[in-house]
């Protein structure tokens, strides 16, 4: 081999040894931390509720017709 094609050799390889240890630079540098999560306390207002009945009044005037009709007649 003549001189050349060693000296091309050399750096070729050299290359490749220096971007594998820059690949695992920038691996190692983009490590990310976790943050550590803080405890977070909701507060809730109530009320006391009382069961009772409640009417149920809906004013309407008119003619009642079905949605949807049946096929079946009784």
């Amino acid at each position: 081999m003549d001189k050349r094609k060693i000296i091309l050799s050399f750096i070729g390889v050299l290359l490749i040894v220096l971007a594998a240890f820059g690949a695992k630079a920038i691996i190692d540098s983009n490590v990310k931390e976790v943050p550590e999560k803080s405890k977070v306390v909701k507060n809730v207002f109530v009320e006391t509720v009382e069961n009772r009945n409640v009417p149920i009044v809906v004013p309407a005037n008119g003619n009642v017709t079905a949605l949807k009709k049946t096929g079946a007649f009784f």
